[in-house]
């Protein structure tokens, strides 16, 4: 398998959307502009200054709180849920019902009904990794 540097990932993340927060920390600046050229929210220098890495670190949580949040709508055992895509940490295939962990340690369990798999969790596939 071939080494792949950071701005050639980036640049393979930015095909899938432009949402992603990429932040560098580089013991050289070479790059530093390619890495503004991908949208990366930060480029520091290493070693790495504290202040820098927080101001850069708070930014991208300011930015991330004010991201639209996404839904996913299932029918579970317990009726229709709303469910925010970011709260989903892993969905599991268990027999013909489909169980979606949260991160607060709930599960909700649905049923498949005809689809596959892979069809129900088919509005995931570029929210969840």
């Amino acid at each position: 398998m071939s080494e792949r540097d950071g701005i050639s990932l980036a640049r393979e993340i930015r095909k899938k959307g432009d949402e992603t927060m990429v932040i560098y920390t580089s013991s050289t600046t070479e790059y530093a502009m390619d890495a503004f050229g991908i949208h990366a929210l930060g480029y520091l220098p290493k070693p790495v200054e504290y202040t820098e890495l927080k101001k850069t670190l708070d930014m991208t949580k300011t930015l991330y709180d004010a991201r639209s949040q996404k839904y996913i709508h299932i029918m579970g055992d317990e009726g229709p849920q709303k469910v925010p895509v970011m709260d989903i940490t892993y969905v599991e295939n268990i027999g013909r019902n489909v169980r979606y962990n949260l991160r607060s340690g709930r599960e909700i369990e649905a049923g498949r009904r005809n689809g596959t798999f892979e069809e129900v969790v088919a509005p995931l596939a570029d929210e969840i990794i």
